[in-house]
């Protein structure tokens, strides 16, 4: 037999556990009133489903996890989160734990219980080049591109190729951005942002599918960059005059290079920006970089050729400052 004091603790248990905000109300089997000498058995299956309750409804996943109604009686889990992580709906389904994504112009940086969302190239601010050089000859397989003067380790390299044969092979841990293949002129458009490796070597090797004519040009910017925010690119294997190439979207903050190559022996100019640097083998392959710091008008350039070539590469990349 239980005393009375017994009975009042239960009860209140019980109150508690039915009046939480965290939890649903406990069903117990047994109905018991103040003054009532109660039955041991109708107590301990009170206990019993208490207990059970009590253990369905406890918090559910790992430590630092959120608690949701996973289905009216139990609590689910979702998380822990992680550094940035936000809790987003799905409708007719659970939150989610998920980052932001950031948008063109936009950088999100996650950290310990904070979240920074940063415009990119607002104000004006522009990639500022490091400096520019161009080669081009008439044989060779491979091609040994040296940075331009004053790069230095963090800085953002982009190379422009264009010739007889394409490239075989994409140099050891740059990024292929561009390549078209075709007859008569190929092109492709690598990138990498140097470490102290690469300044101490001085230069990188391009390797072509055959010796052949070629013309490559290296772009370098100061390490205030956030990269290449839009490319387009053309490859013909019957050459023009004048070949208009359409300009990736606008950017926020970007400066915008462009490249025309052919397989001609005479100049090549750009409608668009100002010269970098032109060159002509004196054979039949010739190229010019030019940079932009505004969109290209009616949003395309023409690339010049005084020669029409009889196979032709052009690229417009977009560099995104701070």
């Amino acid at each position: 037999m239980f005393k009375r004091g017994a009975h009042l603790i239960f009860a209140a248990a019980y109150v508690i556990i039915a009046s939480s905000n965290a939890r649903a109300a406990c069903t117990l089997p047994n109905t018991l009133t103040n003054g009532q000498t109660a039955d041991a058995s109708q107590v301990m299956a009170n206990f019993s489903a208490l207990q059970t309750c009590a253990t369905a409804q406890a918090p559910a996943g790992s430590v630092n996890s959120f608690q949701i109604n996973a289905d009216g009686t139990h609590f689910g889990a979702a998380g822990p989160l992680t550094d940035g992580q936000l809790l987003i709906g799905a409708t007719g389904n659970s939150p989610q734990a998920g980052t932001l994504t950031a948008g063109p112009g936009i950088a999100v940086t996650n950290s310990s219980g904070a979240i920074t969302i940063t415009a990119i190239g607002n104000g004006g601010v522009l990639p500022t080049i490091r400096g520019s050089t161009i080669q081009a000859a008439s044989t060779g397989t491979s091609l040994v591109l040296s940075w331009p003067a004053g790069t230095v380790a963090g800085d953002l390299a982009i190379i422009f190729v264009g010739g007889s044969w394409a490239m075989s092979a994409t140099p050891t841990n740059w990024a292929l951005v561009d390549q078209k293949i075709g007859s008569n002129w190929n092109g492709s458009v690598i990138a990498k942002i140097l470490d102290a490796s690469d300044i101490s070597t001085g230069s990188v090797t391009v390797t072509l599918g055959n010796s052949g004519d070629w013309v490559a040009s290296a772009i370098s910017f100061q390490a205030n960059t956030t990269g290449v925010g839009g490319l387009t690119s053309l490859q013909n294997s019957t050459g023009v005059s004048t070949r208009t190439i359409p300009a990736p979207n606008i950017v926020a903050g970007g400066r915008y290079i462009l490249f025309g190559s052919g397989k001609t022996n005479s100049a090549v100019t750009i409608s668009e920006g100002t010269l970098l640097q032109s060159m002509s083998t004196g054979g039949a392959g010739s190229g010019a970089l030019y940079q932009s710091t505004t969109h290209p008008f009616f949003g395309s350039a023409n690339i010049n050729f005084a020669s029409a070539p009889t196979g032709d590469y052009e690229a417009i990349v977009a560099v995104t400052g701070p």
